[in-house]
C-alpha cells in the first residue's frame, strides 16, 4: 500500500469583499480553529496536521523556508480568536456574536458541497468552534455544480475545498496565488485564486520561479511566497488530506510512493 499527502484542506476566504477581505477575521478563524479535534472527530486521526504555509510535506521539503522550518498552526483558541477581533475594533455583542467597526453582526456563509459528507461534518464543527469564538458562521450545504459555479466567479464569502495534486510546488501555489487567475466580474474563473488575492510581491516571486533555473533564487522566491501565505492568510489551511492505495505488490510496480511523490494517484 501506499500514503501519499496529496492535497490540503482549507476554508477559502473571498479577499476581495465580505466580512473575510478583512485579515483579522481570517487570523481570528484560523486561531479559533481545533485541527487535531476535527481530524479525530471525522477522519479517526487520520488527517495529518499542515503548516502555516500550506506546504505539502515532506514532498516539497526541498523549496521550505529555514526560517518557517517548524512552524505551527495555531492549536484552536477561542479566547485568542476573540482577542484579535477586539484588537481589530469589534465589539462583542449581548447575543455572543461579534459586530463589525461600523456594527453589522459578523457573520460568514461558508458553502459546502453536500454530498461530500466529512466535508459538512468538518463544517459543523467550524461552526461551533468560530461560534465559541463569537463569529456566527452560517452553512449553506449546495451541489456541487452550484459550489463550483459560484466558486468559479467569486461568489462567495467562505469556501471549503482542497487543493493540491500536483508534485510541483511552483504550479501548486501558482494556481491559489497568481493574481491574474482571480475571477473577473463578468467572467469565471476554471483555475484557482479564487478568492482574488493580489499581492504584487508574490506575483513575482512566482515569475522568478518559472524564468530561472537557479535553484538558489527559486528557494529564495520561494521563501517569499511562504512568509506573504503566513502574513497574508489567503487561504485558511485545516489539514493535510491523505490518499491512500491498496495493491498487488507482485503485479504492480511503478507506484506512487512517500519516497517518490511524483503524481497524486486519487483512485476516484
Amino acid at each position: 500500500s501506499s500514503d501519499v499527502c496529496s492535497s490540503d484542506l482549507f476554508l477559502v476566504p473571498n479577499l476581495v469583499s465580505g466580512p473575510t477581505a478583512s485579515l483579522p477575521v481570517r487570523q481570528a478563524i484560523s486561531a479559533a480553529l481545533n485541527r487535531s479535534f476535527i481530524s479525530k472527530t471525522v477522519y479517526g486521526g487520520n488527517a495529518p496536521a499542515t503548516n502555516p504555509m500550506a506546504l505539502l510535506l515532506p514532498n516539497y521539503t526541498s523549496v521550505l523556508a529555514p526560517s518557517l522550518a517548524g512552524a505551527k498552526l495555531p492549536a484552536g483558541s477561542a479566547a485568542q480568536a476573540r482577542q484579535i477581533l477586539t484588537k481589530a475594533g469589534y465589539k462583542l455583542g449581548s447575543d455572543g456574536f461579534f459586530r463589525t467597526p461600523s456594527g453589522h453582526e459578523l457573520t460568514i456563509q461558508l458553502q459546502v458541497i453536500e454530498p461530500y459528507t466529512d466535508y459538512v461534518q468538518d463544517s459543523q464543527i467550524v461552526q461551533q468552534e468560530l461560534r465559541a469564538a463569537g463569529i456566527n458562521l452560517v452553512l449553506d450545504a449546495e451541489s456541487g455544480q452550484q459550489f463550483n459555479a459560484n466558486q468559479d466567479s467569486g461568489k462567495f464569502q467562505l469556501l471549503i475545498s482542497n487543493y493540491g495534486y500536483t508534485p510541483n510546488a511552483y504550479a501548486y501555489y501558482y494556481n491559489m496565488l497568481e493574481s491574474s487567475l482571480a475571477p473577473k466580474k463578468g467572467s469565471t474563473d476554471l483555475t484557482g485564486n479564487y478568492g482574488g488575492y493580489d499581492n504584487a510581491q508574490v506575483d513575482t516571486a512566482l515569475s522568478t520561479i518559472a524564468s530561472t533555473n537557479s535553484a538558489a533564487a527559486q528557494k529564495s522566491a520561494f521563501s517569499v511566497i511562504e512568509q506573504h501565505f503566513v502574513q497574508d492568510l489567503p487561504l485558511i489551511p485545516l489539514f493535510e488530506q491523505q490518499n491512500e492505495q491498496e495493491f498487488n505488490g507482485n503485479v504492480v510496480t511503478g507506484y506512487p510512493t512517500t519516497g517518490d511523490p511524483y503524481a497524486s494517484p486519487a483512485i476516484y
